[in-house]
C-alpha cells in the first residue's frame, strides 16, 4: 500500500501546482520536500486519480498538467490519521461484526464525514476482511466522500477489496433483478460497473455482473456485459445472462435465445428468466414453461412467479388455460405481487 503520508504529500504538491504541475515537476518535489521515494510519484499520482482526488490533462507537445479536485481539496482538509500501531477501534470492531452492528457506529459519526472517510480507510487497511461492510457503511457519508471511498477501494490492487465494492450492495441470496441496497446514484454507479465488469480479475468481474443483475443495469452497461458472455468462467456468464433480463437491444435478445436452445442447460435456465424480464423475450420465454429438457421448465415457471411484470391480456388468458398446477401456482403469486 502506498504511505497515507506520500499521499497527502503529494496531493498537497499538485494543489501547489495550481493545475499547473507537471509529472516531471512534481517527481523533482517528492524528496525537496522529504517525502520517501517509492513508490515513484507517477505510481502515487495514477492511484489518486483513480480514487477521483487528481485529474490529469495532456498539454501539446505530450506534457501532462495535474489538478487537485473538490474531493482532493476536501481529504487534506481533513486531519491527517495518527501513523504507527493502534488498538483496533470501535469502528473496526463493529465492522468484523455485521453493517447492523455497525450502524449506530458509523451515524454517530456522520457528522464529520472527512474524519469518517479516514477511519473507513483505516479499518480497511488494518482488516482486509471488513472492506465488504466499509463500502455499505460509506452510504452515511455525503455524494463526494462516499464515492471517493469506492473509488479508492476500486483502485486497490487486490481483486477481494475490489470485488468488496459490488459485494457490498448485491445481497447474498440474489435470485431476482430489483433487490440490489441503492447505495450511489445510477450514474456513478454505471461507472463502478463498467470498471468491475472490465476488471482483470473474473471474481470480480463476476461480484459486478452480479450487481449489475440485482441493480437492473443491464441496459446501461450493455456492452460490458456482452464483453464477458464469453468469459470461461460459467458463475460469470450466468450473471451476465441474467443482467441482460434489463437490456432492450436486439443483439443481446439473439444471444440470449441462442443460450436458451444451446446444450448448456444451466445457462439456458438463466436465458430463460432474462428473457422473461423483457417484453421483447416474452416469445421464448412462453414456449420454455413447455420445454421438456431438464431444468428448463422450471426455470419458467419460477420467472413468471418471481421475474415477469407487465403481462397483457392476451398473456393472462394464455396462462389461465394452462392447466398445470406448477403453472397456476406460479400465475396467483405473480397477481399477488402485482396487485
Amino acid at each position: 500500500m502506498i504511505p497515507p503520508a506520500l499521499e497527502r504529500g503529494v496531493l498537497a504538491l499538485v494543489r501547489d501546482g495550481g493545475g499547473r504541475a507537471s509529472w516531471h515537476w512534481l517527481e523533482t518535489r517528492v524528496p525537496l520536500a522529504g517525502l520517501p521515494l517509492d513508490p515513484d510519484a507517477l505510481t502515487v499520482l495514477k492511484h489518486l486519480q483513480a480514487r477521483g482526488l487528481v485529474t490529469r490533462e495532456i498539454v501539446p507537445g505530450g506534457m501532462d498538467r495535474w489538478a487537485i479536485t473538490p474531493a482532493g481539496e476536501a481529504m487534506l482538509a481533513a486531519p491527517a490519521r495518527a501513523a504507527g500501531p493502534d488498538q483496533p477501534g470501535e469502528l473496526l470492531a463493529a465492522l468484523r461484526q455485521n453493517i447492523v452492528v455497525a450502524m449506530p457506529v458509523l451515524l454517530r459519526r456522520a457528522a464529520d464525514p472527512l474524519a469518517l472517510w479516514g477511519e473507513l480507510r483505516d479499518a480497511v487497511a488494518a482488516d482486509p476482511s471488513v472492506a465488504v461492510n466499509a463500502a455499505l457503511g460509506s452510504m452515511v457519508l455525503g455524494h463526494a466522500e462516499c464515492g471517493a471511498f469506492l473509488r479508492e477501494l476500486l483502485a486497490d490492487p487486490r481483486p477481494e477489496i475490489r470485488g468488496a465494492v459490488f459485494d457490498a450492495f448485491a445481497p447474498p441470496d440474489t435470485d431476482t433483478p430489483g433487490t440490489a441496497v441503492r447505495g450511489v446514484a445510477d450514474d456513478r454507479l454505471d461507472d463502478m460497473l463498467r470498471a468491475g465488469l472490465l476488471d482483470p480479475a473474473p471474481s470480480v468481474r463476476a461480484l459486478a455482473a452480479r450487481l449489475a443483475f440485482a441493480a437492473e443495469r443491464g441496459e446501461s452497461v450493455l456492452g460490458e456485459l456482452m464483453v464477458n458472455l464469453e468469459a470461461p468462467e460459467r458463475d460469470l456468464r450466468w450473471w451476465a445472462v441474467l443482467a441482460l433480463g434489463a437490456a432492450r437491444d436486439a443483439l443481446s435478445l439473439d444471444h440470449l435465445s441462442q443460450v436458451v436452445a444451446g446444450d448448456d442447460l444451466i445457462l439456458a435456465g438463466a436465458a430463460v428468466r432474462a428473457l422473461a424480464a423483457r417484453p421483447d423475450g416474452r416469445r421464448t420465454w412462453f414456449a420454455a414453461l413447455s420445454d421438456p429438457r431438464p431444468g428448463i421448465g422450471e426455470a419458467a415457471t419460477f420467472a413468471l412467479e418471481r421475474v415477469a411484470s407487465g403481462l397483457d391480456p392476451t398473456d393472462l388468458n394464455r396462462l389461465d388455460r394452462d392447466p398445470r398446477p406448477e403453472v397456476q401456482n406460479a400465475l396467483a403469486a405473480y397477481r399477488a405481487r402485482s396487485a
